[in-house]
C-alpha cells in the first residue's frame, strides 16, 4: 500500500535546524586515530549496570595481543549479518603486505600526537 503523501503545511525546508527549548549539551571525545566520536561522560544506566561508568576509556585495546585487523563474512538472510572469520594482531598485520600500509598510517598518527605532548625545543641563547 503506497504511503500517504505529506500535507503541505507539515514540510520544513531541510537547512532549518529546530531545537528544544531547553537543550542538553555533551562533550563528546573524538578519537584521534579514526575520527569516530563517543560520548565523554557515560553514565546511562546501561552503561552503569555494565559497570563502565565514568569517562571514556582507551586503555581496552593490548597492542600485544588485541585484534587489530577482523576478516567478517556477510551472510544472506534469513540468519544474515557480518560473521567473524579471522583476526590479526598488530604483528600479524605489520607483517602482511595487504595490511602493513594501515599499520605504517597508525604509527604516523601516533607520531603526530606525541609530537604535540613534547614540550617545545629551548630557544638558542637561553634568554
Amino acid at each position: 500500500m503506497p504511503r500517504k503523501p505529506r500535507r503541505q503545511s507539515e514540510k520544513r525546508p531541510r537547512t532549518e535546524k529546530v531545537a528544544p527549548r531547553s537543550a542538553a549539551q555533551y562533550a563528546y571525545v573524538v578519537c584521534p586515530l579514526c575520527g569516530r566520536n563517543r560520548l565523554l561522560e557515560l553514565t546511562s544506566a546501561r552503561s552503569i549496570e555494565k559497570g563502565k561508568e565514568g569517562q571514556v576509556r582507551w586503555d581496552f585495546w593490548k597492542p600485544d595481543t588485541s585484534p587489530l585487523i577482523q576478516i567478517r563474512e556477510q551472510r544472506p538472510r534469513p540468519h544474515g549479518g557480518f560473521y567473524l572469520v579471522s583476526t590479526l594482531t598488530w604483528e600479524e598485520a605489520k607483517d602482511s603486505e595487504e595490511y602493513n600500509a594501515i599499520c605504517r598510517n597508525i604509527l604516523m598518527q601516533l607520531e603526530k600526537l606525541k609530537a604535540l605532548s613534547q614540550p617545545p625545543p629551548a630557544l638558542a641563547g637561553g634568554g
